[in-house]
């Protein structure tokens, strides 16, 4: 449950690092909330088409530090997503062992019984 937690809080810090730069982008740039969103969101996750930039000083000076905030967050984040898919993938191969080893003591239970009773 600790991993969830974490989960939780690194991509609740994503999305209000996007929110972030969302309404930066708006205010710096004049651009509108659609544009200044997409920017933050190929900003983040290094994408950088190219096709929109920072003009203004002071929204280049935020770029750089929004670029390394998100994207450091941005990885932490698959970090733990990662973390919990392999834990799950793990228990998952636990539980299918067990049962195979459970179903196997069966078959040999019951051959064995099998055996027992038979008239030979």
């Amino acid at each position: 449950m600790r991993r969830m937690y974490k989960l939780g809080i690194s991509m609740s810090t994503f999305v209000f690092i996007i929110l972030l730069g969302t309404i930066a982008y708006h205010n710096l740039e004049r651009w509108n909330y659609v544009d200044s969103f997409y920017f933050s969101g190929i900003t983040v996750m290094t994408v950088g088409y190219g096709d929109l930039h920072p003009t203004t000083p002071e929204s280049k000076i935020f770029t750089v530090f929004f670029a390394a905030a998100g994207i450091a967050v941005g990885l932490v984040t698959l970090t733990f997503l990662g973390q919990l898919i392999i834990e799950g993938r793990r228990r998952a191969g636990r539980r299918f062992n067990t049962a195979v080893r459970n179903h196997h003591r069966r078959i040999r239970k019951s051959k064995r019984e099998i055996i027992k009773g038979s008239r030979f």
